[in-house]
């Protein structure tokens, strides 16, 4: 008999927290410091864009690295967890834990992990997960 492992994998940005309009004022905030306006279209390339860096980076006109811009909007997001700011997504949070009945659950994300740390242990939701892959975790 084949044994069947079973696990769950959840992304976090905008399936658990609610972070879509965060991420966009902290990386607005970020690019204009070295002169860029933010626009509609740089808020849309954020979404599901794992070289969300360097695209944000790219709009500093070569002022700022990739490595810069995942620290400083890292840390601000941390900060807004800290404050409050960042919360999950109704149900989101019951689904996590009955997920966890049924095997391990983990994150996967394209976020930076001063962030997701801050978001989980926010949650509540640190001790539940076996596995966080964030950002820099992967090329």
């Amino acid at each position: 008999m084949t044994r069947v492992l079973r696990a769950t994998v959840f992304d976090l940005d905008d399936t658990l927290i609610d972070t879509g309009d965060a991420w966009a004022r902290v990386c607005a905030d970020f690019v204009a410091c070295h002169g860029h306006h933010w626009r509609a279209e740089d808020t849309a390339a954020l979404h599901g864009n794992g070289g969300w860096a360097s695209y944000v980076a790219g709009l500093c006109g070569g002022a700022a690295s990739p490595a810069e811009v995942v620290e400083a909007c890292g840390a601000a997001m941390a900060a807004a967890c800290a404050a409050g700011r960042v919360r999950a997504l109704p149900g989101a949070l019951d689904l996590v834990r009955e997920a966890e009945r049924h095997g391990p659950v983990g994150v996967a994300t394209a976020s930076p992990r001063r962030f997701v740390l801050a978001a989980l242990e926010g949650l509540g939701l640190s001790t539940v997960l076996r596995t966080v892959v964030c950002g820099e975790d992967v090329v």
